[in-house]
Formats: structure tokens, C-alpha cells, sequence
């Protein structure tokens, strides 16, 4: 029998998920998205009914591999950073140091383990699901993500940062417990199925571990030289460096990013369509104004800070590290050959 593999990228945010999705994912056969020339609206329903543990799921599943099974493909291919994102019941915000990344008590099983059991029920014989996870040492992870959250913020700085950070370690938040996750993955996907990619060993290592993995000659030399938020001169230091349209500048962007803080993203199916197609409409409309460069508020990751991350996240890293047969997984990260 034929074997129709369908991988799913589940990225964390800061992995170099976007230049994977612009750059090397394409070059792959049966890469549909999220950066590829098929924008796989079925899809995107079935991710919108996870997020907000909607019945629909069952349905628009069903038809997904229904849709995907007709074209005879032996590989669908999908990366999508939200899967690695974690939806609650009582709050919208799915990233941590979000300004409206509160009130939910995110601890326990990571919800996408959920999801992809579901979906493994519902593949037809002969498919096999393989999981590509993308993964950072959690304090530099938090402070990138940070630097490229602090557009919506309405009070983005250096006291903000680690008042969020402190909050996320207090409330014992389970969202960057990585050994967790893989051991729940592995519970559902042979582990041999599982690749999983450390940040800090390098984008050119990791996209050769990629092409071995899918069996697919891959070419890096089509990364962008420089990442949409630079990191700053010094060390453990980021700053957001982009191009802001000018309505999200000065006052205007100050009661937007108010604005947004106080509006959560609306839960129910009809009203969450409408949030969406307006949210996309809104970036099609801003990116044919003018903008200018600006750059962002810098953040550094002190040492005494970075420590309390790093104990935080001890336990994790230390199984983390025995489930991939490395021999150092601890405060730096240090790749091992």
C-alpha cells in the first residue's frame, strides 16, 4: 500500500518559522502553506474551530481529508505557527507577553495534543501523520516574542517585559514545557515521525535535518540575510526594528493598541469570520499607505532574570534533553554535534 504523508510544522514563534515558511518550505513537494501558492481556506476552518472548540471541527475535518485524499498527493504539507499556540476558554490571546495573555490558567496537557489526536482519527488508511516541531531555549524565546508583540502594547518597556515574564513563571504557565509536549506527541505519532529542530544549532543545520527528515533536497541559500526583528548590539538584548504605517504612529496608534487591549476576539463561529475578514481587510488597507522606519523600545534579558527562566524551566529541559539523546540542554543551549 501506497503510504500519503501528511506533516504538520508546529512551530513555536522566534524558531525562524517565517523564513522556513517564505524560503524552504516551498521547495518541498506537497507544501500547501502557510507561505505557499495554495491558500487552503478548509483549512484554516478547522484551525478556527480549535481555537474556539468548536463542534464544526468534526465536519470540516472530514471534508479537509476528503479534499486532500481526491488529489492523489503522497504528501500534504502544512506549517502554521498558531498550532503551537495555546487557545483557552477564557482568553483569546494565544502568546505569551500579550497584553491580554491573562486570566486563563494554561497548565497541564498542551491543547494541540488534543488536536492532532483528533485529526489521526480521522486520517484514512494509509496516511501517516509526521510532526516537524520547532523549539527556542524559553528566556531568549520570551524576550524576541516580546519585542515583536510591543506594536500592540499599550505600555511596551523594559518593566513591562519582566512584570509578564514574572507573571508567566508565578502562575507556572505550561505553554514552553517542550519535554511535556513531546512526550504527548510521541504517545500519538510514531517518534521516529517526530523531528524536532533546536533553534539555537542554526538555521542551516536545521534545514539539513529537514531535507533528511522529508527525504528532500532543500537549498538555503535563499534565507534573508536579516530577520524582521534584529537583535540589538550586546548581550541578550533584542529591539524591534520594522517599517510602522504611519496611522499606527503618534496618538492614532495609541488609542489603536488601547483599543485593541479592550477588545477581545470575539468566540462565537459568525462573529469570529467577521473579526478575521475585517482584521485582513485592515492589513490590505494599511500596506498601501506610507510608513517609516522605527524601531522598538529595546529589551534586555538580565542575568539574574534569565536565571529565574532558566530554573523555571529546568526540569523540562533536563527530560527534553534525555528524549533527544543530547548530552547538554541547560542555561545557553549549547549545540552538541
Amino acid at each position: 500500500m501506497n503510504v500519503t504523508d501528511l506533516v504538520l510544522h508546529v512551530g513555536f514563534p522566534k524558531t525562524a518559522t517565517t523564513a522556513l515558511q517564505r524560503r524552504i518550505f516551498p521547495q518541498i513537494p506537497g507544501y500547501i502553506g502557510k507561505h505557499g501558492s495554495e491558500d487552503d481556506r478548509l483549512w484554516l476552518r478547522v484551525l478556527r474551530d480549535w481555537r474556539v472548540g468548536s463542534s464544526s471541527i468534526n465536519e470540516h475535518l472530514r471534508q479537509w481529508v476528503q479534499s486532500r485524499s481526491a488529489l492523489g498527493q503522497p504528501r500534504h504539507f502544512l506549517s502554521y505557527e498558531e498550532l503551537s499556540g495555546w487557545p483557552s476558554q477564557k482568553d483569546s490571546a494565544i502568546w505569551p507577553m500579550n497584553d491580554t495573555y491573562r486570566t486563563a490558567h494554561r497548565s497541564g496537557e498542551h491543547p494541540i495534543t488534543q488536536f492532532l489526536s483528533h485529526l489521526h482519527r480521522h486520517l484514512p488508511p494509509g496516511w501517516r501523520l509526521r510532526i516537524i516541531m520547532t523549539v527556542r531555549a524559553q528566556g531568549p524565546l520570551l524576550a524576541s516574542l516580546y519585542s515583536q508583540l510591543e506594536g500592540d502594547m499599550q505600555a511596551p518597556g523594559q518593566i513591562d517585559f519582566e512584570r509578564k515574564v514574572r507573571r508567566f513563571l508565578d502562575e507556572g504557565d505550561s505553554f514552553l514545557d517542550y519535554a511535556s509536549l513531546l512526550l504527548a506527541l510521541q504517545s500519538i505519532v510514531t517518534p521516529s515521525d517526530i523531528l524536532v529542530l533546536v533553534h539555537e544549532d542554526g538555521l542551516p543545520e536545521n534545514i539539513r535535518r529537514i531535507g533528511s527528515f522529508l527525504t528532500t533536497e532543500v537549498d538555503d541559500s535563499a534565507l534573508p540575510s536579516a530577520p524582521k526583528n534584529a537583535k540589538s548590539v550586546g548581550v541578550q538584548e533584542w529591539q524591534a526594528v520594522r517599517r510602522v504605517p504611519l496611522v499606527y504612529a503618534g496618538r492614532f496608534g495609541t488609542a489603536r493598541r488601547a483599543l485593541r487591549a479592550r477588545v477581545p476576539r470575539p468566540r462565537r463561529q459568525i462573529a469570529l469570520a467577521v473579526w478575521e475578514h475585517l482584521r485582513r481587510l485592515e492589513r490590505l488597507v494599511i500596506a498601501r499607505l506610507p510608513s517609516k522606519p522605527a524601531s522598538g523600545e529595546k529589551i534586555s534579558l538580565h542575568p539574574l532574570l534569565l536565571a529565574e527562566i532558566q530554573n523555571h524551566h529546568a526540569l523540562s529541559n533536563n527530560r527534553l534533553s534525555k528524549i533527544l539523546g543530547r548530552e547538554h540542554m541547560g542555561a545557553e543551549w549549547e549545540s552538541t554535534p
